[in-house]
C-alpha cells in the first residue's frame, strides 16, 4: 500500500496541472469567460479539500484491507471527477 503522503502529494499533483491549465488558459486566451474558467478552478481545490478530508479520515483505521480499498477509491474519485473537470475546460475553451 502506498503511503498516505504519495497519495497526497498524487492528489496536489493532479490538482495542480489542472490549476496551470486554467490559468494558461486565461493567460494566452483573455476573450475566453474566466467566471467558468474561475470556478473549475474552485471546484478542483475544493475537491482536493474533500479528498484530504477522505485521507485523513478513513473510515476503518484497524482493518487493512478496508483501509486499502478506502485510498483506491479515494484515487478512483481524483481521476473521475478531474477528468469531468479537464472536459469542462476544454469545452469552455472550444466554445471561444
Amino acid at each position: 500500500m502506498a503511503s498516505i503522503r504519495n497519495i497526497k502529494k498524487f492528489v496536489v499533483y493532479q490538482t495542480k496541472e489542472l490549476l496551470d491549465d486554467c490559468t494558461l488558459t486565461l493567460w494566452f486566451n483573455p476573450s475566453i469567460e474566466q467566471e467558468k474558467i474561475v470556478d473549475i478552478m474552485n471546484r478542483a481545490i475544493d475537491l482536493q479539500d474533500e479528498l484530504f478530508e477522505m485521507i485523513n479520515n478513513p473510515t476503518e483505521k484497524n482493518n487493512r484491507k478496508l483501509l486499502k480499498k478506502h485510498y483506491q477509491q479515494v484515487k478512483i474519485k481524483l481521476c473521475v471527477e478531474l477528468d469531468e473537470l479537464f472536459e469542462e475546460l476544454s469545452l469552455v475553451f472550444k466554445a471561444a
